[in-house]
């Protein structure tokens, strides 16, 4: 659980192996819906299992997303 950049700076740095995860869980869901934030999330999902559940949080939204 965590930011996107957090997790794939522990992907990066070896410290996290997303291969074995059930479950994967993004805080700052409104960010990540940015194309800003495309390649990193495509990243974190290509290094884990394809049945592994994604799991989107985020305390604040945009009004043009509710």
């Amino acid at each position: 659980m965590g930011t996107p950049g957090r997790i794939m700076d522990f992907v990066n740095r070896k410290i996290m192996d997303l291969t074995n995860c059930n479950v994967i869980v993004l805080d700052e869901a409104d960010k990540l819906l940015s194309v800003d934030f495309q390649p990193i999330i495509e990243r974190i999902f290509s290094n884990s299992r394809s049945d592994c559940q994604k799991l989107l949080f985020s305390a604040t939204f945009p009004s043009e997303i509710s």
